[in-house]
């Protein structure tokens, strides 16, 4: 009989979508959350939005410890000194 990797996992966090977040790194997920609880890495950006980088949020998704909105993201958009200026 094969055993669940997680057996306490949520059945609506299974159908949450995994979003492309751009280009750079898709090899590194990036998670967008509400401010209510902190990882590693977590820093607060506004007073709604929190964004994590750090594995250690991974082990909460889909269980009750989750936070109550998230969003994942696998890579990211970024520019350098006037390369978004130049290209509009």
């Amino acid at each position: 009989e094969v055993q669940p990797v997680h057996p306490h996992l949520f059945e609506a966090s299974l159908d949450k979508p995994v979003y492309n977040g751009g280009p750079i790194s898709e090899d590194r997920g990036f998670i967008l959350h509400k401010p209510k609880d902190y990882y590693e890495s977590s820093v607060q950006m506004t007073d709604d939005l929190a964004v994590t980088t750090s594995r250690d949020i991974l082990s909460v998704l889909g269980t009750e410890a989750e936070p109550s909105d998230y969003l994942v993201a696998l890579g990211y958009s970024g520019w350098s000194a006037g390369q978004l200026e130049s290209e509009l």
